[in-house]
């Protein structure tokens, strides 16, 4: 298949893309602000429609809105949080957030947005200084402080059904595999900090098109892909797990 890579120096300015692969109709939502990214389906209950940045926030994140009825959502709640779609899930699709030199070495073949967008804007130059590092800044106020992790450290966050985790990177200073318990999932976690990985596989029943087994392993959220990690995740594909989706979380 065709695969894309969309570079930070671009989201960090225009925080969501448009786009169409495959048809499958997306956008790529990023918040500079609280380090998370997604990608949700264009395919809305009364047609396609297109995402723009509303120039909301809540809690410092992003709050994209739809063109088609105005509707606004929450970026890192993944739902619709005003308008005619109130209460609307995002549907989610799989991408991978890493630095391009693992990305080229896991897809050398692949698209790479162009920085000739038609817009003014100094791409080489991260908009908002040491933000991304000073665990003390914040641009605007949050509600919750939670002391647990500095402000701005890395993580993986994976969501299920109500029930919450976060995987920080320092976590996996040495590749490690980590198995876990969320609510009512069994995961699989898998890390390596010099190669800038995590990755989270949930294991569930899925109807097999075949008559060997029902039960294969799903994928909720995945990030951080490098050489390592490339290289066991796909060693678990062959034993019937797939991604799926990603959050990242770098901020309160």
């Amino acid at each position: 298949g065709v695969q894309r890579a969309y570079p930070h120096m671009v989201l960090d300015w225009h925080e969501i893309v448009n786009d169409e692969l495959d048809g499958k109709k997306y956008a790529i939502s990023y918040c500079p602000l609280t380090g998370t990214g997604t990608s949700w389906n264009r395919e809305l209950p009364g047609g396609t429609t297109t995402f723009g940045v509303s120039g909301k926030l809540y809690n410092t994140n992003l709050i994209p809105y739809d063109r088609k009825t105005d509707s606004y959502w929450s970026q890192i709640g993944l739902n619709c949080v005003n308008g005619n779609l109130i209460g609307t899930e995002a549907e989610v699709f799989s991408v991978i957030e890493t630095r391009f030199d693992t990305w080229s070495k896991m897809y050398p073949d692949s698209d790479v947005m162009s920085l000739a967008t038609g817009y003014n804007r100094n791409y080489g130059v991260y908009p908002y200084g040491d933000y991304i590092t000073n665990h003390n800044r914040f641009l605007f106020p949050v509600s919750i402080n939670d002391e647990r992790l500095l402000a701005k450290k890395r993580v993986l966050g994976v969501l299920d059904n109500g029930s919450n985790r976060v995987y920080p990177l320092d976590l996996f200073d040495a590749p490690k595999v980590i198995e876990d318990v969320l609510g009512s999932s069994e995961m699989i976690v898998i890390g390596s900090k010099a190669d800038n990985f995590i990755v989270a596989f949930e294991k569930g029943p899925i109807q097999d098109l075949s008559t060997r087994s029902k039960v294969m392993y799903r994928c909720r959220r995945v990030d951080f892909c490098g050489r390592q990690g490339v290289k066991t995740a796909h060693s678990l594909a062959t034993q019937g797990f797939s991604q799926r989706s990603l959050l990242r979380k770098s901020a309160a």
